[in-house]
Protein backbone atom coordinates (compact mmCIF):
# COMPACT_ATOMS: atom_id res chain seq x y z
CA UNK A 1 0.00 0.00 0.00
CA UNK A 2 1.27 3.29 -0.93
CA UNK A 3 1.23 5.66 1.85
CA UNK A 4 -2.04 7.78 2.21
CA UNK A 5 -1.62 11.40 1.60
CA UNK A 6 -4.28 14.09 3.07
CA UNK A 7 -5.31 16.42 0.65
CA UNK A 8 -7.23 19.89 1.07
CA UNK A 9 -10.06 18.77 -2.00
CA UNK A 10 -10.73 15.31 -0.02
CA UNK A 11 -11.40 16.96 3.63
CA UNK A 12 -13.26 19.93 1.84
CA UNK A 13 -15.47 17.20 0.30
CA UNK A 14 -15.91 15.20 3.36
CA UNK A 15 -16.81 18.84 5.59
CA UNK A 16 -19.08 19.54 2.79
CA UNK A 17 -20.88 16.47 3.54
CA UNK A 18 -21.33 16.16 7.12
CA UNK A 19 -24.62 15.66 8.96
CA UNK A 20 -25.54 18.92 10.48
CA UNK A 21 -27.92 17.07 12.61
CA UNK A 22 -25.32 14.90 13.92
CA UNK A 23 -24.50 15.57 17.85
CA UNK A 24 -21.16 16.76 18.72
CA UNK A 25 -18.67 15.13 20.48
CA UNK A 26 -17.00 15.29 23.85
CA UNK A 27 -14.99 18.39 21.78
CA UNK A 28 -17.98 20.12 21.43
CA UNK A 29 -17.61 20.82 17.95
CA UNK A 30 -20.39 21.00 16.00
CA UNK A 31 -20.45 19.39 12.63
CA UNK A 32 -22.55 22.02 11.37
CA UNK A 33 -20.60 24.39 12.34
CA UNK A 34 -17.63 22.74 10.42
CA UNK A 35 -19.46 22.37 7.07
CA UNK A 36 -20.81 26.32 7.36
CA UNK A 37 -17.18 26.80 7.59
CA UNK A 38 -15.63 24.27 5.27
CA UNK A 39 -13.94 26.78 2.80
CA UNK A 40 -11.59 28.57 5.77
CA UNK A 41 -11.34 24.83 8.10
CA UNK A 42 -10.57 22.66 5.00
CA UNK A 43 -6.29 23.35 4.29
CA UNK A 44 -5.62 23.57 8.14
CA UNK A 45 -7.10 20.14 8.46
CA UNK A 46 -5.65 18.49 5.81
CA UNK A 47 -2.02 19.92 7.04
CA UNK A 48 -3.24 18.90 11.00
CA UNK A 49 -4.47 15.35 9.05
CA UNK A 50 -1.21 14.36 7.17
CA UNK A 51 1.06 15.28 9.67
CA UNK A 52 -0.66 13.09 12.26
CA UNK A 53 -0.86 10.32 9.69
CA UNK A 54 2.87 10.54 8.73
CA UNK A 55 3.86 10.87 12.22
CA UNK A 56 1.34 8.04 13.28
CA UNK A 57 0.97 10.88 16.23
CA UNK A 58 -2.54 12.21 17.51
CA UNK A 59 -4.14 14.49 19.94
CA UNK A 60 -4.84 12.82 23.17
CA UNK A 61 -8.63 14.43 22.98
CA UNK A 62 -8.90 12.45 19.88
CA UNK A 63 -9.24 9.58 22.04
CA UNK A 64 -12.08 10.58 23.85
CA UNK A 65 -15.45 9.37 23.77
CA UNK A 66 -19.10 9.74 25.63
CA UNK A 67 -20.73 6.55 25.75
CA UNK A 68 -24.78 6.75 26.68
CA UNK A 69 -26.59 3.97 26.54
CA UNK A 70 -29.39 3.20 24.25
CA UNK A 71 -32.37 0.63 25.99
CA UNK A 72 -33.14 -2.13 23.48
CA UNK A 73 -35.83 -4.63 24.74
CA UNK A 74 -35.95 -6.80 28.31
CA UNK A 75 -35.47 -5.67 31.68
CA UNK A 76 -34.41 -2.07 32.07
CA UNK A 77 -32.34 -3.30 35.45
CA UNK A 78 -30.07 -5.42 33.18
CA UNK A 79 -27.03 -3.80 31.72
CA UNK A 80 -26.75 -5.84 28.81
CA UNK A 81 -30.28 -4.83 27.88
CA UNK A 82 -28.66 -1.29 26.41
CA UNK A 83 -26.57 -0.88 23.75
CA UNK A 84 -23.65 1.64 24.26
CA UNK A 85 -23.75 4.15 21.59
CA UNK A 86 -20.11 6.03 21.34
CA UNK A 87 -20.06 10.02 20.71
CA UNK A 88 -16.40 10.86 19.56
CA UNK A 89 -15.06 13.94 17.79
CA UNK A 90 -16.45 15.28 14.35
CA UNK A 91 -12.74 16.49 13.86
CA UNK A 92 -10.91 12.90 14.10
CA UNK A 93 -13.97 11.12 12.44
CA UNK A 94 -12.79 12.95 9.04
CA UNK A 95 -9.50 11.29 9.48
CA UNK A 96 -10.84 8.02 10.22
CA UNK A 97 -13.08 7.99 6.98
CA UNK A 98 -9.85 9.32 5.24
CA UNK A 99 -7.76 6.33 6.48
CA UNK A 100 -11.14 3.79 6.11
CA UNK A 101 -11.94 4.66 2.11
CA UNK A 102 -7.67 4.22 1.54
CA UNK A 103 -7.49 0.87 3.50
CA UNK A 104 -10.63 -0.54 2.01
CA UNK A 105 -9.43 0.47 -1.45
CA UNK A 106 -6.36 -0.83 -1.30
CA UNK A 107 -7.92 -4.48 0.24
CA UNK A 108 -10.69 -4.13 -2.42
CA UNK A 109 -7.94 -4.02 -4.91
CA UNK A 110 -5.65 -6.70 -3.77
CA UNK A 111 -8.81 -9.19 -3.08
CA UNK A 112 -8.05 -9.42 0.75
CA UNK A 113 -11.63 -9.56 1.49
CA UNK A 114 -12.60 -13.13 1.70
CA UNK A 115 -15.73 -13.88 -1.81
CA UNK A 116 -17.85 -14.82 1.53
CA UNK A 117 -17.91 -11.89 3.58
CA UNK A 118 -20.72 -9.64 3.26
CA UNK A 119 -20.70 -7.42 6.60
CA UNK A 120 -19.07 -4.26 6.54
CA UNK A 121 -18.88 -4.37 2.22
CA UNK A 122 -20.06 -1.88 -0.25
CA UNK A 123 -23.29 -3.00 -2.06
CA UNK A 124 -23.65 -5.96 0.12
CA UNK A 125 -25.55 -7.05 3.38
CA UNK A 126 -27.06 -9.57 5.07
CA UNK A 127 -29.84 -9.93 2.83
CA UNK A 128 -27.51 -10.88 -0.40
CA UNK A 129 -25.43 -13.00 2.41
CA UNK A 130 -29.19 -15.00 2.36
CA UNK A 131 -29.17 -14.80 -1.55
CA UNK A 132 -26.47 -16.66 -2.30
CA UNK A 133 -26.73 -18.96 0.73
CA UNK A 134 -30.27 -19.97 -0.30
CA UNK A 135 -29.01 -20.38 -4.08
CA UNK A 136 -26.34 -22.81 -2.57
CA UNK A 137 -29.30 -24.46 -0.37
CA UNK A 138 -31.21 -25.03 -3.38
CA UNK A 139 -28.33 -26.39 -5.14
CA UNK A 140 -27.48 -28.97 -3.09
CA UNK A 141 -31.27 -29.76 -2.51
CA UNK A 142 -31.36 -30.51 -6.53
CA UNK A 143 -28.51 -32.83 -6.41
CA UNK A 144 -29.51 -34.93 -2.88
CA UNK A 145 -27.07 -33.94 -0.85
CA UNK A 146 -27.05 -32.69 2.66
CA UNK A 147 -26.66 -29.24 3.58
CA UNK A 148 -25.58 -28.02 7.12
CA UNK A 149 -25.84 -24.18 8.04
CA UNK A 150 -24.01 -22.97 10.98
CA UNK A 151 -25.18 -19.03 11.95
CA UNK A 152 -22.92 -17.50 14.46
CA UNK A 153 -22.88 -13.72 16.35
CA UNK A 154 -20.42 -13.01 18.39
CA UNK A 155 -21.51 -11.19 20.83
CA UNK A 156 -19.15 -7.86 21.71
CA UNK A 157 -17.12 -8.70 18.56
CA UNK A 158 -15.30 -5.33 18.29
CA UNK A 159 -14.47 -5.26 22.11
CA UNK A 160 -13.06 -8.12 21.92
CA UNK A 161 -10.75 -7.46 18.76
CA UNK A 162 -6.55 -8.31 19.78
CA UNK A 163 -5.16 -4.60 19.43
CA UNK A 164 -1.24 -6.85 18.74
CA UNK A 165 -3.30 -9.17 16.18
CA UNK A 166 -5.05 -6.21 14.69
CA UNK A 167 -1.45 -4.77 14.03
CA UNK A 168 -0.12 -8.25 13.03
CA UNK A 169 -3.04 -8.89 10.34
CA UNK A 170 -2.89 -5.06 8.91
CA UNK A 171 1.30 -5.89 8.61
CA UNK A 172 0.76 -8.87 7.18
CA UNK A 173 -1.82 -7.76 4.45
CA UNK A 174 0.41 -4.89 3.33
CA UNK A 175 -1.12 -1.92 4.97
CA UNK A 176 1.23 0.88 5.22
CA UNK A 177 3.30 0.95 8.50
CA UNK A 178 1.89 4.96 8.86
CA UNK A 179 -1.59 4.04 9.11
CA UNK A 180 -0.75 0.28 11.02
CA UNK A 181 1.01 3.16 13.28
CA UNK A 182 -1.74 5.29 13.79
CA UNK A 183 -4.45 2.92 13.85
CA UNK A 184 -2.82 1.50 17.03
CA UNK A 185 -1.95 4.71 18.38
CA UNK A 186 -5.62 5.52 18.06
CA UNK A 187 -7.15 2.23 19.50
CA UNK A 188 -4.44 2.51 22.47
CA UNK A 189 -5.39 4.05 25.68
CA UNK A 190 -8.59 6.14 24.70
CA UNK A 191 -10.78 8.17 27.57
CA UNK A 192 -13.94 7.05 27.88
CA UNK A 193 -17.36 8.69 30.32
CA UNK A 194 -20.67 7.83 30.61
CA UNK A 195 -23.35 9.96 29.98
CA UNK A 196 -26.78 9.52 32.05
CA UNK A 197 -29.78 11.82 32.01
CA UNK A 198 -27.51 14.46 30.97
CA UNK A 199 -25.05 14.04 33.81
CA UNK A 200 -21.53 12.61 32.93
CA UNK A 201 -19.23 10.54 34.74
CA UNK A 202 -15.84 11.31 36.22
Amino acid sequence: MDPVVIEKDTVLRLLQHLKPDKSSGPDDIHPMIMKAISDEIAEPLAILFDMSLRQSKLPRDWKDAIISPVYKAGSRDLVSNYRPVSLTSAVVKLIEKIIRIAVIHYAEGQNLFSRAQHGFRKGLSCFTNLLIAREDWAAAKDRNALVDVIFIDLSKAFDKVSLSGLKFKLERFGIHYTVVDWISNFLHDGRQRVRVNGTLSS
